[in-house]
């Protein structure tokens, strides 16, 4: 050994006072990753358009036509498309939410359409008026209008 080589005892040394950094290193490691892509960040991290606003416009849903329609899957009971048109009670403010006159369609929360049951059920009918809330947005990315109707059951049974 020359002068300049370190002695074997500094060598065990400097491995003994690195062992407990070997020993945490994959604590450490497996800690920055979880607290990265999981627990408390991931809760934390903001919704991607944030979290939205709806003003709401209390009014009535006339039935304007119930025709039969195809749909895929079960082919052995009859879906229906029901329009409607929104009757608000009071003026809405918002530009981009002027409904007047123009039919919208009513469907299961997957966007179906109805079967028979649903329709004898809530007595569905062209021209009958159901309860209904035109939700518009005032803040946020989601769906700008939105309509609901709180005397039906929208999940077909």
């Amino acid at each position: 050994m020359g002068a300049g080589d370190p002695t074997p005892n500094f060598r065990k040394r400097r491995l003994c006072h690195m062992g407990p950094f070997f020993l945490f290193m994959p604590f450490i490691f497996f800690f920055s990753i979880t607290h990265a892509y999981g627990g408390e960040a991931a809760r934390d991290a903001p919704i991607v358009g944030g979290p939205c606003e709806y003003r709401n416009y209390e009014g009535t849903a006339r039935i304007a036509s119930i025709k039969k329609v195809a749909e895929r899957g079960d082919p052995s009971e009859d879906k229906f498309e029901i329009r409607f048109v929104f009757l608000p009670k009071e003026k809405i403010k918002e530009s981009f939410a002027q409904v007047g006159g123009r039919e919208f369609v009513l469907q299961i929360h997957n966007m179906s359409y109805f079967g028979p049951r649903f329709i004898e059920e809530n007595r569905i009918q062209v021209e009958v008026t159901i309860d209904c809330i035109l939700k518009v947005i005032i803040r946020g990315t989601c769906t700008p209008i939105l309509f609901e109707f709180p005397s039906l059951k929208l999940e077909e049974k």
